[in-house]
This record gives structure tokens, C-alpha cells and sequence, in this order.
């Protein structure tokens, strides 16, 4: 946790990148290193500095002006959770209803068929008031005294409920909202997409989206430079298709128009996560700059992930998540706009001409000629 790391190597870092919120990928005990397959819900990883770790974590950064979010998996756990454990043992117990067995017990749905990754099933009642609804259920535990937590972003929303015929993807995304503000009101609620997010994003429970397809996707294959190396979001194409500057902007006004204003000033600008490739690696030289000016000065939620401000590379999410350099903790790193805008001109050429001279730290952007269109953020 970073509240263990010595005061000169992190905290600073983060206050002079006017940092407001922290948002912790998975803190529970799991078997993988990235945690989305928890094996409970009720404590911090030991290897993480336990419950005690987070505490102070929080308090560290509240007051510093910052809040925190957790991360949650409402459409599964790992397999060695202590409820699948029970599930699997006893077809009877009040656990097995948590999850989707077939008839005899012997087989189980997953996250897209990852035998670790059980799907929970909405249906029950019980899984509804242990998750959500009781007075020390997953989501509110962690929202009170002594962790108070800030929010969550929830893990695959736009699958969580959802398998085959039954849909009560919507039904359990308001019962996590209207759990979360009743404990606080002020607290932040995420969820991510794994594809077009506007149909699960209406504004009355998720206040915005983790999604890629918006922004993060055309903005790789606008900037793309020789990568097909690259795992491009799971395609099977060798690194990401590349685009023209006109049809990045036609893909990201179509797929952000169906969001309202509220929902898309919510919804995260992200460069790269820690579940993809890093900008540094897809991206042309300068690009990772241009694209880092989009996610800042574009409606959203602008996002860093630990590293990104130190040009850290990586071709897929497993090797992009890598410790900090702490021995770069010296390098002067200047504090992002807090207001102003972009005018941005599009056309052929755009992407070499904007990375270019962004790379050469020049104020004017421009292209290469032909027809060009602007449009201010």
C-alpha cells in the first residue's frame, strides 16, 4: 500500500500532480497478483499491510485533500472465496444459490469460462443483503469508520446480472447506489464497460463509466505507432488499427453522445489502465503527450495510472503492471492545467504532426495541411 512507502518517495508525488482522488485497483486476498479473483471480502491482503494499512491510507490522504475508492467485483468472486468454497461442498447451503451450478452440482458458470473467476447469481435474495443490503455487507463495510472508503468502482458492471436470458443488470446497479448514498452521499460510483457504455449509463445509479471504446480505443489507433505487439482490447489484429484524425473524432462524438452531460463529465478519460498495454508502448513518440492533453482538457474524468507520469512501458495489462521507480521519485514533475481548453486541428497527417511537435515541447499544434476542423474542449 502506498502509505507504507517513505514520505519523500510517494506522497509528494501525487499532491504535485493535483491528484484529488485515489482510485486502489482490488486490496482482498487473492491468488492472482491483480486480485479480481478474491477469496474474501472481509480483510485486506496481508501482503498489502492488512486492514491497519488501509486504514492509515485513508486517513493519510483525506488529509491531504484526497479521496479514495475501492474496487469490487459484483459479477464474481475467485474461486477460493470462502463462498464458493461452501458453495461447491454443499449443494444445499444457503452459498450454492450464490453462484450458477447445473442441475447435478458438477459444473459452474464463470467470467467468460475462467473456471477461478465463479459468476454470482442476482437471483438470490440472500446474496442481494449480504453483498448489499445488511448493516456489514460488502459494499457498505468498507464505505464506514474506520476504513471510509470515498466509492467504488465496480468490476465488469455491464456484466454483472446479466447471463443469457436474465437481465437484472440495472435492478443491481440501483441497489448498490441507493445503498452506497445512503451511508454517503457524497460517495463516488463507478462502473466499468467493456463495450458501448451509454444503454447501462442513465445517470440513476452508476454516476459514470470505466469504458474504453469512447475515447482510450480510437485514440491508440489514432496515435498508434509500431506496435503489433500490442493486445489491442483482445482483438486478435496485430496491434491497433490505425485511423485518420477525422475518424477518431467522429467515433468519440457518436459513442460519448448517448451519455448525458452529467454521466460524461463522470465518466473516467483514460490514456491506458492497468488492465491494457501502456500509451508509452502503442503509441508514436510524443503521442502519450497529445493523448495525455485529450483525457485533461476533454468533458471526464482525466486518469493517471501509477507510472504513467513517468513514461512507463508495457504490451499488454499483466506486464504494464509493474512497481513504481521510486529511484525517478527526484524528476520534476509539473502540475497539470486545473482550467483552459484545446482547440484541436484535424486533418491528413494530424497524428505525426501533433506527436511531433508535442515531443519537441512546442505550444502550436497543427497538421499537415489539407481540409481542417476544430472543435474546442
Amino acid at each position: 500500500m502506498a502509505v507504507t512507502c517513505p514520505e519523500s518517495r510517494g506522497n509528494w508525488t501525487i499532491q504535485e500532480l493535483g491528484i484529488d482522488v485515489l482510485y486502489l485497483t482490488p486490496f482482498f486476498p487473492a491468488r492472482s497478483n491483480h486480485r479480481y479473483d478474491a477469496s474474501t471480502f472481509n480483510s485486506v491482503d496481508p501482503l498489502l499491510g492488512g486492514n491497519q494499512a488501509l486504514v492509515e491510507l485513508v486517513e493519510a490522504a483525506h488529509s491531504r485533500g484526497i479521496r479514495v475508492m475501492g474496487d469490487l467485483t459484483a459479477n464474481h468472486t475467485g474461486d477460493a472465496h470462502d463462498w464458493f468454497v461452501k458453495a461447491l461442498a454443499d449443494p444445499g447451503s444457503e452459498e450454492a444459490g450464490y453462484y450458477y451450478f447445473s442441475e447435478d452440482h458438477s459444473t459452474y458458470e464463470s467470467w467468460w469460462g475462467v473456471p477461478s473467476l465463479p459468476k454470482l447469481n442476482w437471483s438470490s435474495d440472500a446474496l442481494r443483503r449480504r453483498f448489499v443490503t445488511d448493516e456489514d455487507s460488502v459494499v457498505a463495510r468498507w464505505l464506514k469508520p474506520p476504513f471510509n472508503l470515498d466509492g467504488w468502482r465496480i468490476d465488469v458492471g455491464n456484466m454483472t446480472g446479466r447471463l443469457g436470458s436474465v437481465d437484472l443488470n440495472h435492478e443491481v446497479a440501483r441497489l448498490i447506489a441507493e445503498r452506497v448514498r445512503e451511508i454517503n452521499p457524497d460517495a463516488a460510483l463507478l462502473a466499468e464497460s467493456t463495450s458501448d457504455a451509454a444503454p447501462d449509463f442513465t445517470g440513476e445509479h452508476w454516476h459514470g463509466a470505466m469504458t474504453y471504446s469512447n475515447l482510450t480505443r480510437p485514440l491508440w489507433s489514432w496515435l498508434a505507432g509500431d506496435a503489433p505487439h500490442v493486445n489491442f482490447f483482445g482483438s486478435p489484429q496485430a496491434g491497433p488499427n490505425k485511423i485518420e484524425a477525422e475518424a477518431f473524432l467522429a467515433t468519440h462524438l457518436d459513442l460519448t453522445a448517448g451519455f448525458s452531460w452529467g454521466v460524461r463529465n463522470n465518466t473516467m478519460n483514460a490514456l491506458n489502465t492497468h488492465d491494457t498495454a501502456r500509451a508509452a508502448t502503442v503509441m508514436l513518440d510524443g503521442g502519450q503527450e497529445v493523448g495525455a492533453l485529450l483525457t485533461f482538457t476533454l468533458p471526464g474524468v482525466p486518469v493517471l495510472f501509477a507510472g504513467d507520469e513517468f513514461g512507463l512501458e508495457g504490451f499488454n495489462g499483466e506486464d504494464s503492471r509493474t512497481p513504481m521507480p521510486w529511484g525517478w521519485a527526484g524528476r520534476k514533475i509539473r502540475p497539470p492545467p486545473r482550467q483552459g481548453s484545446a482547440f484541436l486541428l484535424l486533418g491528413p497527417g494530424a497524428a505525426e504532426e501533433w506527436a511531433a511537435r508535442t515531443h519537441r515541447r512546442r505550444a502550436a499544434l497543427d497538421s499537415r495541411g489539407g481540409r481542417r476542423r476544430g472543435i474546442r474542449a
